[in-house]
C-alpha cells in the first residue's frame, strides 16, 4: 500500500502562508514529536532514522539548557555582524514539507493586446483625384513582428493579407520574442533605409543650389531691370498659379519625378541665360515658361518626398505622416539657405566691382526713399538716383554667370546622384492626357465659406513676399544703401526666414494654432507702422537689417502655419490638394503684389497689405470659432422662429 500512497498526505497544508521565502518554525520537523514516532514506515517516509531523529531531539534539549539571556546575547551580536559584513551569513538548508500551490495558466491574449503597427498601401500620385471627397478607406493592418521579413515586397502592387496569420521565419527584431527586441528602431539602419534618407539630402542640396540661382536674381529684378523685372516677375508667378491646377500632373505621370527635376532645371537655365540681355520680348516669355518649371518642380518635389516617406517609415516601422513632415523639415532647412547664399554672392560681386568708389552712408534724411519712393523716377534726389543706378554690364553678367554654374552643379547633382521612383517607370507606359477635373474642384470649392474665408490670408502671404522683394529691395535698401547692399540685408532676412520655419513648426504642438498667427500678425503689423512713418535715414543701417530679419520671422509663422492650416482644413487624406490649393492662392498674391508695384505708390502698398492682414486675421479667427458661430446663428435662427410661431398663434386666438 506504500507504493499507492502519496507522500504529501502525510503532511497537512498550512491554512496561512507567509509569503517571506525563509522558512517559519512551523514548517520544519518538530524533533521533540517525532521522538515519540514508533511507526517505521512513517520515519522512512519522511527519510529519517530513528537514530538521527533520537540525536537531534537531544541536541535540541541541549541548546535549550544554555541561559536565554546569553543566547540573545550571542544572537544578537551574530546579527549585527552579518549586517555590516563582518562575518557571512549562514545559508538556510532547512526542506519546506509544504505543497506548492499551482498557479494556473492564464491567455495572455485575454488581458493583454498584441503590439500593431498600421500602414496604409502608397498610392500612385495623380491630380485627378485630389479633391475629392475621400471617404475613410479601410487600411489594411498587420502586424510588424509577424510580417518583417515578407510584407514589404519592392512591388507596389503587393496586397497586404486581411487575416493576420504566422510566418514561419525567426524574426530577431520581434518586440516579445525577438533576442534583438530592445533594439530602439530609429537605431535600424538597412542599405534600403539609407539610399531613402541619402536621396532626402541630395535633392535637397540639388534645391539649394538651384534656389540660390534664383532667389538671387528675383531680388534683384526690380532694382536692376526696373518696370521689366516687376512685369517678368507678374508673368511669372501668374503663370506658376494657372499651371499648378493641371500640368504638374501630367508631367510627373508621363516623365517621372526625376525627368521633370531635370527638365524644369534646364528651363531655369534657359531663364536665367535671357537675363543676360533682358528685353520684353524675351523676359516675359521665358518668365511664363520659369513659372510652369516652378509648378512642376514643386509638385515633383512633394511626389517624391512623400513617396521616400511612406517607404522609409515602412522599412522602419514609423508612422508616415511623422516620417513625411520630418521630411519636409530637413528639405525646407536646406533650401531656406539658398535665400542667404545667393545674395550674399550677388553683394560681394557687386562690392568687388565698387570697391574703389563705395563711399559711406550719408547722416541724413532721404526725401524720395522709404515710404515716400515716388512712381516717377525722375523725382528722386542725386543721392538716391546714383544708388540706384544699374551696376556696370560686365558686373551684372559676373553675377548671372555665378547663378549660371549654381544650376549646372544642380542638374548635374540631380541627374547623376538622385535615384528615380520605381512607379515611374510604370506611369511612362500608360497614356497620360490632360483633364480640367482639377480646376471643376476648384470652383467647386470656393462655394465652401471655410475655404473662402482663409483665402485673404493666403493671398496676405504672397503681398508680403512681394513687397519685400519688389519694394523694400529697391525703395528702402537699394535707394538708401546702394543696389550692392541688397543682398546682405536680404540674407539677414533669409537667416531668420530659415530658423523660424524650423522653429514654428514644432511649436504648434506646444501653444496652439492661434498664438503662432496672433504672434506673426503682430510683427508684420508692427513692420508695416514702422515703414510708414519711418524717415528713412541711410546712417541707421541697423534699423534696414532689424526690419529684414523680423519680416523674415513673420514670414516663417506665414510659411509653416497656413500651409499647415490648409492641410487642417481639406483633409490629411487629399495632402497634395491641400498644397496645390496654398500654392495656387499664394501665388496669385505674389503675382498680384508685383502688378500693384506698377500702379500705387510706397504709402498705398503698405495700407493695403495693412487692411488685407486685418481681414486675413478675422477670417482666420471666424474659423477656429466657426461651430460657436453656426450654433450661435442657429440659435438665433430658432428664437425667431419661435417667436414668430408664437405671434401667429396669439393672431390666430384673437
Amino acid at each position: 500500500q506504500m507504493g499507492d500512497s502519496n507522500t504529501w498526505d502525510l503532511v497537512g497544508e498550512q491554512q496561512q502562508r507567509k509569503k517571506s521565502r525563509s522558512p517559519s518554525r512551523a514548517s520544519r520537523v518538530d524533533s521533540e514529536l517525532l521522538v515519540g514516532v514508533e511507526n517505521v514506515a512513517e520515519l522512512e517516509a519522511l527519510g529519517l532514522g530513528k537514530e538521527q531523529l533520537e540525536e537531534e531531539a537531544r541536541r535540541h534539549k541541549k541548546q535549550r539548557s544554555k541561559s536565554p539571556a546569553l543566547e540573545n546575547i550571542r544572537k544578537t551580536s551574530i546579527h549585527i555582524l552579518q549586517k555590516f559584513g563582518a562575518i557571512p551569513k549562514k545559508r538556510d538548508d532547512s526542506v519546506l514539507l509544504f505543497r506548492n500551490i499551482d498557479i494556473p495558466d492564464i491567455p495572455l491574449d485575454a488581458i493583454c493586446i498584441r503590439p500593431k503597427e498600421f500602414f496604409e498601401e502608397p498610392k500612385v500620385f495623380s491630380f485627378r483625384d485630389m479633391g475629392r471627397e475621400q471617404q475613410k478607406a479601410e487600411v489594411n493592418e498587420k502586424c510588424s513582428y509577424l510580417f518583417r521579413g515578407t510584407s514589404f515586397e519592392q512591388d507596389d502592387h503587393f496586397e497586404l493579407p486581411t487575416e493576420t496569420g504566422r510566418v514561419p521565419e525567426y524574426d530577431h527584431f520581434c518586440p516579445i520574442h525577438g533576442s534583438r527586441r530592445r533594439l530602439p528602431r530609429n537605431k535600424l539602419v538597412t542599405m534600403q533605409t539609407l539610399m531613402h534618407s541619402s536621396n532626402l539630402w541630395i535633392l535637397s542640396v540639388a534645391f539649394l543650389f538651384l534656389f540660390t540661382a534664383f532667389n538671387g536674381l528675383q531680388n534683384l529684378q526690380t532694382s536692376v531691370n526696373g518696370d521689366l523685372g516687376s512685369d517678368s516677375l507678374v508673368a511669372l508667378y501668374l503663370s506658376l498659379a494657372i499651371s499648378s491646377l493641371f500640368v504638374p500632373s501630367f508631367m510627373i505621370n508621363r516623365l517621372g519625378c526625376k525627368l521633370t527635376f531635370l527638365v524644369a532645371i534646364f528651363v531655369y537655365f534657359l531663364y536665367i541665360i535671357i537675363n543676360l540681355r533682358p528685353t520684353y520680348s524675351s523676359m516675359i516669355p521665358a518668365s511664363i515658361f520659369c513659372g510652369i518649371a516652378a509648378s512642376c518642380i514643386w509638385g515633383a518635389k512633394c511626389t517624391y518626398i512623400t513617396e521616400m516617406g511612406i517607404r522609409y517609415a515602412s522599412l522602419n516601422f514609423e508612422s508616415q505622416t511623422t516620417v513625411i513632415v520630418r521630411f519636409f523639415g530637413y528639405f525646407f532647412m536646406i533650401v531656406h539657405c539658398g535665400q542667404v547664399v545667393g545674395n550674399v554672392v550677388s553683394s560681394y560681386i557687386f562690392t568687388l566691382s565698387y570697391s574703389g568708389t563705395l563711399r559711406g552712408p550719408e547722416d541724413s534724411i532721404y526725401d524720395s526713399c522709404g515710404y515716400q519712393f515716388p512712381k516717377n523716377l525722375s523725382l528722386l534726389s542725386e543721392l538716391a538716383e546714383s544708388n540706384l543706378a544699374r551696376p556696370p554690364q560686365k558686373v551684372y553678367v559676373a553675377v548671372c554667370l555665378a547663378y549660371l554654374a549654381c544650376v549646372i552643379i544642380s542638374g548635374m547633382i540631380m541627374s547623376m546622384f538622385l535615384n528615380a521612383l520605381a512607379k515611374d517607370t510604370r506611369n511612362r507606359k500608360s497614356a497620360q492626357r490632360f483633364n480640367s477635373e482639377i480646376i471643376k474642384l476648384m470652383l467647386k470649392h470656393l462655394i465652401n465659406i471655410k475655404f473662402m474665408l482663409l483665402v485673404p490670408l493666403t493671398i496676405f502671404n504672397g503681398l508680403e513676399q512681394a513687397f519685400l522683394v519688389g519694394v523694400y529691395t529697391k525703395a528702402f535698401v537699394g535707394c538708401g544703401l546702394g543696389i550692392w547692399q541688397i543682398g546682405f540685408v536680404m540674407a539677414c532676412f533669409g537667416i531668420s526666414d530659415a530658423i523660424c520655419s524650423l522653429v514654428f513648426g514644432p511649436l504648434i504642438k506646444l501653444f496652439g494654432r492661434m498664438p503662432l498667427f496672433v504672434f506673426g500678425a503682430v510683427v508684420n503689423l508692427l513692420m508695416i507702422v514702422t515703414l510708414m512713418v519711418w524717415p528713412l535715414n541711410a546712417a541707421d543701417t541697423q534699423i534696414f537689417y532689424v526690419v529684414a530679419a523680423m519680416w523674415g520671422m513673420a514670414d516663417g509663422v506665414w510659411n509653416t502655419q497656413i500651409n499647415g492650416f490648409w492641410v487642417a482644413l481639406v483633409g490629411r487624406q487629399s495632402l497634395q490638394f491641400a498644397f496645390t490649393k496654398y500654392r495656387f492662392w499664394e501665388s496669385l498674391g505674389i503675382a498680384i503684389g508685383f502688378a500693384l508695384i506698377r500702379h500705387v505708390t510706397v504709402e498705398v502698398y503698405l495700407l493695403i497689405t495693412f487692411f488685407v492682414l486685418l481681414i486675413g486675421m478675422c477670417g482666420f479667427v471666424a474659423i477656429e470659432n466657426f461651430d460657436h458661430i453656426v450654433a450661435y446663428w442657429k440659435s438665433l435662427k430658432q428664437h425667431e422662429c419661435s417667436e414668430k410661431n408664437l405671434h401667429e398663434e396669439r393672431r390666430s386666438n384673437t
